[in-house]
């Protein structure tokens, strides 16, 4: 009963699909990508209270297991930034903010939430179009890239396997038009990733290069949840097993599959570091 409870007081973030697809702009820091998807976890628990939001700065380092100082002037300055932050999900037409406001005053930070995120966030076990996870899952990760590309895997993580075209997947990580040479890429971003994930061991992956016309043209990740984890019962699971056994395990499309809900709570032990 206490795991219960402990389970049910833990952040989690809730997103549609279609905002895990999202295009962000570039420039976005991992503690930047944090902070929205703290303010995220905090809808998710009290919807009651879109658009508004607020919290501690020691909230948020606690709920992430950040450790060290400095944090309440980092954050006064990141959030002073973030009002200018845009997105372009998949079924958006043109940009629009995360934010409408984000104030940062007495070690509180009180955030205003753009009314067209709303479709993204709120009522999505209605959709079955969503993925969830715990937020202390990416509290310790470094990298911006390494934050973006476990949501983008996580999504498929009951499915197991995820192939994005190259190009796609530099502009969702938001390094379009960078890394020419896919040797940089590599190990700049693939490879570095990994060995995050890899050290954090929530979601582990490999992967595949596809080429054509002898250019890496597509990456097929294998994706792996660690079996400590507890895996509650996925919205949809059920259907997704019927899938493949009709189609006896043979490759399917991945648009097939594309608006299954993957959902997956993840515990994980938080230490300081």
């Amino acid at each position: 009963m206490a795991e219960k409870n402990k389970k049910d007081t833990e952040e989690q973030v809730c997103q549609s699909n279609d905002l895990i697809e999202a295009i962000y702009e570039e420039g976005l820091t991992a503690t930047k990508h944090k902070i929205i998807r703290y303010a995220v976890a905090k809808i998710n628990k009290s919807p009651d209270h879109f658009p508004n939001i607020s919290f501690t700065v020691l909230e948020f380092i606690n709920a992430a297991g950040l450790s060290g100082n400095g944090y309440h002037g980092k954050i006064k300055k990141i959030v002073g930034e973030l009002t200018q932050i845009r997105i372009k999900p998949r079924e958006h037409k043109g940009w629009f903010p995360w934010f409408k406001e984000i104030i940062y005053k007495n070690g509180m930070v009180h955030i205003t939430f753009n009314d067209l995120i709303k479709p993204y966030l709120i009522c999505l076990s209605e959709q079955e179009k969503y993925t969830k996870y715990v937020f202390a899952t990416i509290g310790h990760m470094q990298s911006p890239y390494t934050i973006r590309l476990f949501e983008l895997l996580q999504q498929y993580a009951t499915i197991g396997y995820r192939k994005i075209k190259l190009e796609k997947l530099k502009e969702l990580l938001g390094v379009k038009g960078k890394y020419n040479e896919y040797g940089h890429f590599k190990s700049r971003i693939l490879q570095s990733v990994k060995k995050e994930l890899d050290n954090i061991n929530v979601l582990t992956f490999t992967f595949e290069e596809i080429k054509f016309v002898r250019k890496v043209d597509e990456i097929n990740f294998e994706i792996k949840i660690n079996d400590d984890l507890n895996m509650e019962g996925n919205v949809k699971e059920d259907e997704i097993k019927k899938f493949f056994e009709k189609w006896e395990y043979r490759e399917v499309k991945q648009e097939d599959l594309a608006d299954k809900t993957v959902e997956i709570t993840l515990r994980i032990s938080v230490k300081d570091t």
